[in-house]
């Protein structure tokens, strides 16, 4: 794992070499959601607006909705 996790409203999102993006939930540790990026996340999420902003080690740049993981 290339990322730190990044805390905001009560999840905890982090980024892995298995090519996703994890939301978990602070209090248990269940996922809340996950999403494939097609590529390692190799950078710490940053968290603006109710938005997840994280990178890939394929040269992509998600913007994913932070309740949702839409």
């Amino acid at each position: 794992m290339d990322s730190s996790p990044a805390i905001s409203g009560g999840l905890v999102f982090v980024g892995s070499d298995d090519d996703y993006m994890y939301a978990l939930e602070a209090a248990t540790g269940a996922v809340r959601w996950l999403v494939n990026t097609g590529g390692q996340v190799n950078s710490t999420p940053a968290v603006s607006g109710g938005v997840v902003y994280i990178g890939t080690d394929n040269d992509a740049l998600y913007a994913i909705t932070a309740t949702t993981g839409s």
